[in-house]
């Protein structure tokens, strides 16, 4: 297979934005659907304002929040238009009062912490890839939820994403066989989940998402891997799957296999029985790959 072209130049752009709580009389709980909340009142438009993002359609940016302290909650956001960096420091400044829930929070500070130019990703050949997924991903189809990242959803979610973020035929289409060479040999998720809506309305209902680790082997050659491989360094900037807005979705590369390393390491590994599963958290966890 042919090398594939450069990405656009586009840039995704990292800010954080530190809140603290004002008063003592609450504890401080944030959840997704209250961080949900805080953020569209940053990034959407509203019924006196005509700019920002749309409720109705697909969010150009992506959310990761965490509890940093017993009063403070640290918010980065991920934004694949540049039209929303103006908007969100005219909406959040320094002193700024927020509300997550019942309490009210104080900005402490918000800075760009990184930009990256989506044409200088590369991707590197590699025979197979340890995926972390820290704060859950889930998938939906209809009303819903599917906690599983196999690798059609999780690939084209990404693909999707760029073609929001570049614009239809200008992102990365992968070839149906370079999709099929690619599938998961191990599995470290617990599913968990949480409750979004309102329950006086009928309308509460269960989100349900996988947490933990899954190991992927490529059986395609060195350019299908690259190509498989720079869709995920991609999907580390701009989330996977549904609910990015509320913070799930979070990629990360924890570990990759060099395209020679496993035909090497099976000259050398001597016969062995299967590896017991361990939990998550364990540290009996078969060694990669």
């Amino acid at each position: 297979m042919e090398s594939s072209r450069p990405l656009p130049a586009v840039r995704v752009r990292t800010w954080q934005v530190l809140l603290r709580m004002e008063t003592g009389d609450h504890h401080l709980t944030p959840t997704p659907s209250g961080i949900h909340a805080m953020v569209s009142s940053w990034l959407h438009r509203s019924s006196g304002s005509d700019g920002g993002e749309s409720h109705s359609e697909e969010h150009r940016y992506a959310v990761r929040w965490r509890q940093v302290s017993e009063f403070a909650v640290l918010v980065e956001l991920r934004l694949f238009d540049d039209f929303l960096t103006p908007l969100l420091v005219d909406r959040v400044a320094f002193g700024n009062r927020e509300r997550l829930g019942m309490v009210t929070l104080r900005v402490e500070g918000i800075q760009e912490v990184a930009s990256v130019n989506l044409a200088g990703i590369a991707g590197r050949p590699s025979k197979g890839w340890r995926l972390r997924f820290p704060e859950g991903v889930t998938f939906k189809r209809g009303d819903v939820f599917m906690p599983w990242p196999d690798p059609y959803l999780l690939l084209g979610s990404i693909q999707r994403r760029l073609a929001l973020i570049c614009g239809r035929g200008r992102g990365e289409r992968l070839p149906r066989e370079v999709m099929a060479s690619v599938f998961p040999t191990q599995v470290e998720l617990q599913s968990v989940r949480w409750s979004e809506g309102d329950s006086r309305r009928a309308s509460l209902r269960d989100v349900r998402v996988a947490i933990g680790e899954v190991d992927w082997l490529c059986t395609g050659d060195e350019a299908s891997s690259s190509l498989i491989d720079r869709l995920l360094q991609v999907g580390e900037l701009t989330g996977i799957g549904a609910r990015t807005a509320w913070g799930t979705g979070v990629l990360e590369i924890a570990d990759r296999v060099p395209m020679r390393s496993i035909a090497a390491g099976n000259k050398r590994r001597s016969r062995r029985g299967p590896s017991r599963p361990s939990g998550i958290g364990r540290t009996g966890r078969t060694p990669f790959p």
